[in-house]
C-alpha cells in the first residue's frame, strides 16, 4: 500500500498531485501559555 500512496514509482508532480505538510503540534498551544508562568516561577 505505501508503494501505491507514493504515486507507483511515478513522480508525484507528474499525476497533478500536491503533497502538503499539514503536521500540527498539540503541544504547542499549550506551552504558548505555560513558558511565560514557568519563566516567572524559575
Amino acid at each position: 500500500m505505501l508503494h501505491r500512496l507514493r504515486g507507483g514509482g511515478q513522480n508525484a508532480a507528474g499525476n497533478g498531485i500536491k503533497l502538503l505538510n499539514v503536521s500540527y503540534d498539540v503541544a504547542r498551544d499549550f506551552y504558548k501559555e505555560y513558558n511565560p508562568l514557568f519563566i516567572k516561577e524559575y
